[in-house]
């Protein structure tokens, strides 16, 4: 069941804010303005950062953890951590789809569904409700 399909239902952004990466086993840090970034997945002490240059999907895989992850995304209110291995921008949403087991949120050019933890649902709704406010 599709709970919520998005097109362009969100409040602009107040400032963009570029987000820094840094990868622990090299020199090289990842920059991104946090409204390119979709979606990150963070597995053991990696972390694999998607997000798009010049209209073009990219995907990079840095040695990371978790925490340094949200120490980085602080202040932008539309960066998510859904689920313990998920931080999801949610203006790149394009629908939600849920029932009684949960959430799963779509992204456009994205073969997986990412999950919303049980636990995080409430305040899902209440940031996505802030976010669509007119």
């Amino acid at each position: 069941m599709i709970l919520i399909r998005f097109h362009t239902g969100f409040k602009e952004a107040k400032s963009e804010k570029i987000l820094v990466f840094k990868s622990n086993d090299s020199q090289e840090d990842l920059k991104v303005n946090a409204i390119d970034l979709q979606l990150i997945h963070v597995t053991d002490n990696n972390i694999e950062v998607f997000y798009s240059l010049n209209e073009t999907n990219q995907k990079v895989l840095l040695r990371n953890t978790l925490k340094s992850v949200i120490d980085s995304i602080q202040g932008v209110d539309y960066l998510f951590q859904c689920h313990r291995s998920y931080i999801v921008n949610l203006r790149k949403v394009t629908s939600i789809n849920g029932n009684s087991r949960g959430y799963r949120i779509n992204f456009k050019n994205h073969d997986e569904d990412i999950p919303v933890s049980r636990s995080k649902v409430g305040e899902f709704n209440e940031l996505v409700s802030k976010l669509t406010e007119n």
